[in-house]
This record gives C-alpha cells, sequence and structure tokens, in this order.
C-alpha cells in the first residue's frame, strides 16, 4: 500500500513542512495576542462581522500544530475536491492540481495562503464552497 500512495504521502509531508515554515505576518500577530483576546471578550464588536472567520484565526494563529494540520487539510482537501467535480478519480489530476496550487503568483499565494488571516477568510471559505457542490 505505501509504494502505491508514496507520491501522496510525499505530498503531505511537503504540504505540512511548507505549512511549518509560514511565518505569522500582518494581523496574525495581533490576533495571538491579548488584543486578539479582547476582541472575543467583547464578541468582535464593531470589527469585521467575519465571527467564524476571527475564532478560527485566533485558534490557528495560538497553535502552530493545529495551523499545519488545518491548513493541510484545507488545501490538499480543495485540490481533491476540485478533481472529484471533474469526475476524475485519476492521481494524476491530483498531482497537475497540487503543481498549478504551488504556481500560484507570489503575491497572491502570499496574502490567500501563507498569510493565516488571509487563509482563514479565502482558503477556508473556498473549501467550504467546493464541500457544497
Amino acid at each position: 500500500m505505501f509504494k502505491k500512495n508514496k507520491t501522496i504521502i510525499a505530498i503531505i509531508i511537503f504540504t505540512l513542512l511548507l505549512t511549518f515554515l509560514f511565518p505569522n505576518t500582518g494581523d496574525d500577530w495581533m490576533w495571538g495576542s491579548e488584543a486578539g483576546e479582547a476582541l472575543l471578550k467583547n464578541w468582535f464588536s464593531d470589527y469585521n462581522g467575519r465571527y467564524a472567520g476571527n475564532i478560527i484565526v485566533m485558534m490557528l494563529t495560538r497553535s502552530r500544530l493545529l495551523r499545519m494540520i488545518v491548513m493541510t487539510l484545507v488545501i490538499l482537501g480543495t485540490i481533491y475536491l476540485c478533481s472529484k467535480i471533474v469526475n476524475k478519480e485519476k492521481k494524476e489530476l491530483f498531482l497537475v492540481g497540487f503543481m498549478l496550487f504551488l504556481a500560484i503568483p507570489i503575491l497572491t499565494f502570499r496574502q490567500a495562503v501563507v498569510w493565516t488571516s488571509g487563509f482563514t477568510n479565502y482558503f477556508i471559505s473556498l473549501f467550504l464552497t467546493i464541500s457544497y457542490f
């Protein structure tokens, strides 16, 4: 079984390592500090209205292990679901999707994937929308 899924296991490990290297940027520092807790205590009063996203980003910025696991599951899950939408069970299609994911322009990648707040609001929303289909 390991030989059969060696490529998929390598992709999972690579993605886990990649997400481990993502630094906190922008307002991730705020979410992981007492300022984030203060917003939560006021139930994000007069903030941005993204309650679920704010709570998720608070959890992800406080636990590197949780961030690695959630990001890896959402990234690879999104690619997998996209391959399922086109009704193909071929591993090659998943590999092409993963390569296209890695080919995202660096500025977009930085804001939508590496930045935990952006990932929470953009990528998780994308994953949930695709899951619906």
